[in-house]
């Protein structure tokens, strides 16, 4: 289910002016896979579901914020050959006026809405030390 909804942040952050599905289904279906094939491996690095949900959360949503924020001033998704051009873009992000419309708000608080379940989840499942 957070794959889905980290696959919605990112579909959201592409999509500037309406939020269409330009992509057909099966597509859809193999770019939710790979985000669960990502999460599977970070689960397997930190072997603990909450923690590995909690990072994978906020590493999609700073990719989908990057991406939609890129898309607006650039007119292109953000690609690994814009790290090349960094510090160029670094230096260039100062004279923007950065606004914060609907889509930056509907990332975010579908962030804020993962981390905060996951981490209640994670503080309910300490263990429980009995002294005897």
């Amino acid at each position: 289910m957070v794959s889905v909804l980290e696959w919605y942040q990112l579909d959201i952050s592409c999509n500037l002016t309406k939020e269409i599905h330009l992509i057909n289904a099966t597509c859809n279906i193999l770019n939710i896979c790979v985000i669960v094939i990502i999460n599977l491996v970070l689960y397997l690095l930190l072997n603990r579901l909450w923690i590995t949900m909690v990072v994978s959360e906020i590493v999609w949503t700073m990719i989908g914020l990057i991406n939609y924020y890129v898309i607006r001033y650039h007119g292109m998704p953000f690609t690994s050959t814009e790290f090349k051009n960094l510090n160029t873009a670094l230096n260039v992000l100062k004279s923007y006026d950065l606004e914060i419309d609907i889509i930056p708000v509907k990332i975010l608080a579908t962030c804020g809405c993962v981390i905060l379940y996951f981490l209640s989840k994670g503080r309910r499942n300490k263990p429980k030390w009995a002294l005897s």
